[in-house]
Formats: structure tokens, sequence, C-alpha cells
């Protein structure tokens, strides 16, 4: 992954030094191979108007090392292909400011790189709504689905795929469970932008270090305690939520879960 890392670095030199690119965003695309590592990438260059991306990619293309290259868009496409010489790349693809607002709105997988005018953070999303009974089930069904496939995965000493479950699979309906217990105990009025910077001011010093800590991934002792922390966050956050908003607790189903083994 060095070669993947340098193309990176690169491509954020260039950004820092031009002022038209406001915002950097990586989005995780799930491209998955056999051996469920994810593989490519797509950089989202946020830009004050369209045209202005042009002058940056014909910018970056001379500051290239010999052994990178940067191929124009396919036919139908809209992404820059930012390639390395052992195969590592980056998709490369420039947005108006409307239209990051409308992908950060609903986009998972992001991860903000630089945000230089502090535009993310102007990019607010409405309240957190109170679930309905069906959401709810459904978020519950996600998860404990989801934690099979990372404990049997774990039961193998499979770290890569334990990796990949827990964040293709639970990461998604933990978060979604977490807010919608913090926003209840806020009366539903709690906005979260796509970066969750406002959880450290809302979870307390040792839960936001339990939260922080479900990312590290490295080995596979670490998949495990994530996993576990995650699901001690989340069997917390189902009984406030369910409570708060008077939802009916899938029991019959989670105890159906609890029949498959459990992480030592």
């Amino acid at each position: 992954m060095a070669e993947k890392q340098i193309l990176l670095s690169r491509l954020l030199e260039v950004v820092e030094s031009e002022q038209m690119i406001r915002t950097v965003v990586l989005q995780q695309e799930e491209v998955i191979d056999e051996t469920m590592a994810t593989h490519a990438f797509y950089v989202l260059l946020v830009v004050n108007e369209t045209f202005q991306a042009q002058i940056f990619f014909e910018r970056l293309q001379r500051v290239l090392m010999p052994n990178m290259m940067l191929f124009p868009p396919a036919k139908h496409e809209s992404a820059y292909l930012l390639l390395a010489q052992d195969g590592q790349q980056l998709h490369v693809k420039s947005l108006t400011e409307q239209q990051a607002h409308q992908l950060l709105e609903y986009e998972e997988y992001l991860r903000v790189l630089i945000d230089k005018d502090q535009f993310l953070a102007s990019t607010t999303s409405p309240c957190i709504s109170a679930p309905t009974n069906e959401q709810f089930t459904i978020c519950c069904q996600q998860f404990w689905q989801g934690q099979q496939f990372a404990l049997t995965s774990l039961q193998r000493q499979e770290h890569l795929p334990a990796i990949y479950y827990i964040e293709h699979k639970i990461r998604k309906p933990f978060m979604t469970m977490l807010l919608w217990s913090l926003s209840a105990q806020q009366s539903f009025s709690l906005t979260m932008n796509p970066t969750y910077n406002e959880l450290e001011s809302i979870l307390n010093a040792e839960q936001y270090g339990m939260f922080v800590e479900t990312f590290n991934l490295g080995t596979i002792e670490y998949v495990q305690h994530s996993l576990q922390t995650m699901r001690t966050f989340f069997q917390e956050a189902t009984f406030t939520v369910s409570h708060t908003c008077h939802l009916a607790y899938p029991a019959d189903e989670h105890a159906f879960y609890k029949k498959f083994p459990h992480i030592k």
C-alpha cells in the first residue's frame, strides 16, 4: 500500500497549494478481491467552479513522479485515474458545492482529508428523528446478522474478513442505533454532520475513548475487542431507543441470534 500513500500524498500536496480546491473527501469504494481487501478509492475534490477542475488536473499532471500517470475520464465517466507503477490507483473526481452537499447527505464511508475553509463544518444535517418500529427492527436485524459473520471469521482466525464484516455490515446499523439513542436523550433535537465531530462533546471521556477504539482493527485481538465494544454500545442503545420511543423490542429474534457462538 506504500505506492498508494505516495499517490495520495502527492495529490494532497497539490491540493494544499490550490485555492480553487476547498475540501477533499476520501470515499472508500466497495471493490473487494478474494482476500476481502478494498483496493480502490475515490478522492472527491470540492471546487468552486467546475471549469477550475481542469486547471487543477493539468497542474497535477506536471508535478507527478515518473512512476505515476494521470488518465483523463473514460467515455461516459467523470473521474480521472491516478495510477502508480505497481497498479495502485486513485479515482479522482471534482464536485461542485451543490453536488458535494447532496453527496454528504446520503453517502457512506467518507473520510475528510482536507477541509480548508471549514466547508463541511457548515454542512448541517436535519435533526435525527425517532425511528419507526419497522426501522428499529431492521436495524437490530442488520447488526445481529452482521455480527454472526464477524464472529465466524474471528473463530476461524480470519483477520481481513472480520474487518470487512465490521466495516461493511455492522458499522452502519451500529452508528444508526447509537445516534438514535443519543438523539432520544435530547428529545430528538440532535444534528450530526457526516464526520461525527459532535460525538466527542456528547459522549463522556470514557465512552468516547471506547468508541474511538472500535476503529482500531490492526490485529485479530483488536478486532475482537472492537466487536465486543460495539455490541455493548448497541445493546445499551437499543434499550434506550425502545423505551424512549415506545417501540417493541424484537426479543424473539435476539434470542435466536444468541444461540450462535459468542466471543469468549
